[in-house]
């Protein structure tokens, strides 16, 4: 057995005995998976940056 079927495996009776399988699946479903969030997240700080950079760029003088 491999590292990672071992761990696939400790991993897979740890929910069972936790009783977290339902939860894990709520939140990693569609558009509230942790994944999706981030880079959501990721992309609104781009934006609002580039938003700044602009009017920073906008209030400097020309050369």
């Amino acid at each position: 057995m491999s590292v990672l079927d071992k761990s696939n495996l400790d991993w897979a009776s740890f929910k069972e005995e936790h009783h977290l399988k339902e939860e894990l699946e709520t939140f990693n479903r569609g558009k509230n998976g942790y994944l999706d969030r981030m880079e959501f997240l990721s992309r609104t700080d781009y934006r609002e940056f580039e938003k700044e950079k602009a009017v920073r760029n906008s209030l400097r003088k020309p050369l």
